[in-house]
């Protein structure tokens, strides 16, 4: 009997000790990941309190509203010297995006624009800035940089895949599920370039340029009523990020430099 006391007691002291270290290891991602799903309210509490406001200017302050609660994280627990906001740049790194900013600019050949208003190019463009900041400090900045113990491959792997789940917030945003699952495969391709020049560079700002980017083009164009040689167009410019995404992972785990 006092054996079984005994080994009863070693298991629960191994159990404790083993949960410990690894709720403290993953401790800033369950708060970041916590906080990112507080972020996907945002839109209902700013119609709920400013019904009146117009799209842009409303989706303008969700946007700012996010990256202010990015920023508020990352300066609470302490993680700017981690994020690649202050190292040198890696130039040629930086190339494995240039597909990527080639095909975002594809959705522009319809040669037409939603708005032809200043004001509203302008919001736009700060709006596809803040999401370019959010995204990618969030899941290249800090998630990548808590995953890392994993290994660069499966962090790289995690990552881009919790980045691809976290787009499951625009059905809190009236996105339809078949958009949504659209957004979540493309994310997953898109995010496995973004951290593989984040571990190839160690620099964030070249990412949230090309992220930023990709959202202006992706904005600013009217995708109404387009044809089906443009539509076309559209569907595979998605279809080359994600491939491009899936080609760098197999070619850097080929080369053992993941």
């Amino acid at each position: 009997m006092e054996d079984m006391v005994y080994y009863a007691k070693r298991f629960s002291n191994f159990k404790e000790s083993s949960d410990r270290p690894m709720i403290k290891k993953y401790k800033t991602v369950y708060l970041l990941l916590g906080i990112l799903v507080m972020t996907g309210f945002y839109k209902s509490v700013i119609h709920l309190v400013c019904p009146e406001l117009s799209f842009y200017p409303a989706k303008l302050i969700e946007e700012a509203l996010q990256a202010i609660t990015v920023i508020a994280f990352i300066s609470w627990k302490k993680l700017w010297g981690n994020v690649g906001v202050l190292t040198k740049v890696n130039r040629k790194s930086i190339l494995f995006m240039l597909p990527i900013i080639i095909v975002s600019f594809m959705p522009m050949v319809s040669q037409r624009l939603k708005t032809d208003q200043l004001v509203e190019i302008v919001m736009i463009a700060v709006i596809s800035l803040l999401i370019g900041f959010s995204e990618e400090m969030s899941c290249r900045g800090v998630l990548l940089q808590e995953l890392k113990h994993l290994g660069k491959a499966s962090s790289i792997i995690t990552s881009s895949v919790i980045f691809g789940c976290l787009h499951m917030l625009n059905l809190l945003k009236g996105v339809d599920i078949g958009s949504t699952i659209i957004q979540i495969i493309f994310a997953v391709g898109f995010g496995l370039t973004m951290a593989i020049v984040r571990y190839e560079t160690s620099f964030i700002l070249p990412q949230i340029l090309v992220h930023a980017l990709w959202d202006f083009n992706s904005k600013i164009s009217d995708d109404t009523n387009l044809s089906a040689r443009l539509e076309l167009l559209i569907w595979l410019s998605l279809v080359i990020v994600v491939l491009w995404g899936i080609f760098l992972y197999i070619r850097k785990r080929r080369d053992r430099l993941i």
